[in-house]
């Protein structure tokens, strides 16, 4: 599934016939949310280590 849509983005960001932004956009939104857990994360991780 990643590889796929991986590729459509790909697709889309190079050639405007092949643009589907409704998927364009969920995927977007998609990688913010993941980019913004991932950062808290790696955040209380580090606090952590901190506190030992």
């Amino acid at each position: 599934m990643i590889a796929a849509r991986t590729g459509l983005m790909a697709q889309g960001l190079t050639s405007a016939k092949g643009q589907d932004l409704k998927e364009l956009s969920l995927m977007s939104s998609e990688k913010a949310e993941a980019l913004s857990a991932s950062a808290g994360a790696v955040s209380a991780s580090a606090g952590a280590i901190g506190q030992r």
